[in-house]
């Protein structure tokens, strides 16, 4: 009888069978390290955008954030300039930011890659002088933070502002400008034109700037060489500059004899104190006061 030669169907049905329970076997070590990998891979790149975003902020000496945002979707971070709620990932393509913040860099991590970003803290800001990192502001301390932005916003400024004027100039929500206002005027912080809706700064701005300047040892120095100034140019006929020195002097300290003095010094030409801010001496005097 001649050898048998190929494989009968018998051994083929029983090669397959094998085949099957091997293949069987191997497909959660497969998927396993498929997550393995994608794992390592985001952890990587994760790793290197967060030293991307350290040294974003010391090169461009800017505050930079990384903000991230996780949903039924999967997982997204956005590094980004402005506050933390300032950008939002989108359904595709790079993060959707208001409020005057510019988006960097997003990245999205799909559910299907079973791949998922969580942290204790949904945005972190890097300093652009040390590079060193903060989690975003507690919703107390960030009301605190944007008080003293908008009191400053109003000490920057010589003129009544409209809450549009102030949502253009901080990029605060008008929901936020809202409180923050109606919680200073009830303070006196500011004080308000009810038939134009514009505010400035009030009398406890004033109380607590002459506060420090009672306990500044330069202010006694600054406010007579500021009346000396006024004096010495009234005499040399510079009316102007007398009257910006005077200006300088009743805006910083409107309580000081040397002020009164200076005053009654223009009163001998009809004069008012009236600050050119182009003067020598009205930019020289912003770094005392």
């Amino acid at each position: 009888m001649n050898g048998q030669e190929g494989i009968t169907l018998i051994e083929a049905c029983v090669t397959l069978a094998v085949a099957t329970v091997v293949a069987t076997g191997a497909i959660p070590s497969m998927q396993q390290l498929l997550d393995a990998r994608r794992f390592d891979g985001a952890a990587s790149q994760l790793a290197g955008d967060l030293q991307f975003t350290r040294i974003s902020a010391v090169a461009r000496n800017q505050r930079i954030r990384f903000t991230l945002q996780t949903d039924a979707t999967g997982s997204c971070y956005v590094i980004h300039t402005g506050n933390a709620d300032a950008c939002r990932c989108g359904s595709s393509g790079p993060a959707v930011c208001g409020s005057g913040a510019n988006e960097i860099r997003t990245v999205r991590l799909p559910a299907s890659d079973r791949v998922l970003v969580q942290a204790n803290v949904a945005s972190i800001l890097f300093d652009p002088v040390h590079g060193t990192s903060t989690p975003a502001e507690s919703s107390g301390v960030k009301s605190a933070r944007r008080a003293v932005d908008l009191i400053e916003t109003f000490a920057a400024n010589d003129v009544w502002l409209s809450l549009s004027d102030l949502h253009a100039r901080t990029g605060f929500p008008r929901s936020s400008l809202h409180g923050l206002l109606r919680t200073l005027l009830e303070a006196g912080w500011l004080e308000a034109d009810a038939n134009t809706a514009r505010y400035r700064l009030g009398v406890r701005a004033l109380i607590c700037g002459t506060a420090y300047l009672d306990r500044d040892a330069v202010v006694p120095f600054a406010t007579e060489a500021l009346e000396r100034i006024c004096e010495a140019y009234y005499s040399l006929g510079l009316d102007r500059e007398a009257q910006t020195a005077a200006a300088v002097l009743g805006r910083n300290y409107p309580g000081s004899g040397w002020y009164r003095a200076a005053y009654n010094i223009l009163r001998g030409r009809n004069l008012k104190p009236e600050e050119d801010k182009g003067s020598w001496i009205s930019q020289a005097f912003k770094k005392v006061f």
